[in-house]
């Protein structure tokens, strides 16, 4: 991989990489070495479906000025998207899809996120939890860089 020592020279490049192609085949690659089916980047129909869809619309107009990200994470583990201990089976067809992100804007009853369960009780306490991740406000948030600093 190239070295860069400008954030946009940078930046530019992933760009022209994912563009490309290259970054998806690469994907492709490494869940075959790994022994996966890399078919499912195409077809995730290939992936193991939840037994339930549940979208959760927002109850509030306004732009996302923040999601707790350890709110959502701990609503996927409750749905068994997670482990306590290592032993503890994981349920990979399970999870949450952020419908809106930080930043965007989001009317009353637009889908805000949408739950993938196998049980109605986990989606519930789930849901409840993942209400209380999203702040909204009035005015759009300023962007926040991801990438702080380069080291060299």
């Amino acid at each position: 991989m190239p070295h860069f020592d400008d954030l946009d020279k940078a930046k530019e490049h992933l760009k022209s990489v994912v563009k490309s192609g290259k970054a998806l085949e690469k994907f492709r690659e490494l869940i075959d070495a790994q022994g996966g089916n890399s078919q499912v980047v195409d077809d995730y129909t290939k992936f193991e479906q939840a037994k339930y869809k549940v979208e959760v619309k927002s109850t509030q107009e306004g732009y996302v000025e923040k999601i707790e990200a350890y709110k959502i994470a701990y609503g996927c583990k409750l749905l068994g998207a997670g482990r306590d201990k290592k032993t503890d089976p994981i349920d990979y067809s399970v999870g949450i899809y952020l419908n809106k992100k930080r930043g965007e804007f989001c009317k009353t009853g637009e889908v805000l996120y949408t739950i993938y369960s196998n049980s109605e009780e986990k989606t519930k306490v789930a849901e409840e939890l993942c209400n209380k991740a999203f702040t909204f406000s009035q005015t759009k948030p300023a962007e926040e860089n991801l990438i702080y600093k380069i080291i060299k």
